[in-house]
């Protein structure tokens, strides 16, 4: 299964980004904080990630 995961704290920005990607044809998985993401990245493998590279305090850079 292609799934990506999206990780944006902006909800309009995400789910633009996540509709995009559903049309593309990706199974899409969406968070809105870094600690959701971690969740999800723990439960299911993704061919890939999009991330904002700063959600509310926490940097993402420091999980990839």
């Amino acid at each position: 299964m292609n799934r990506l995961l999206i990780v944006e704290d902006q909800a309009s920005l995400r789910i633009s980004l996540a509709d995009d990607m559903r049309e593309a044809g990706f199974q899409v998985y969406e968070a809105s904080s870094g600690h959701e993401a971690v969740i999800l990245l723990d439960q299911y493998s993704f061919v890939g990630v999009i991330t904002d590279l700063k959600i509310g305090r926490a940097s993402c850079r420091e999980r990839v």
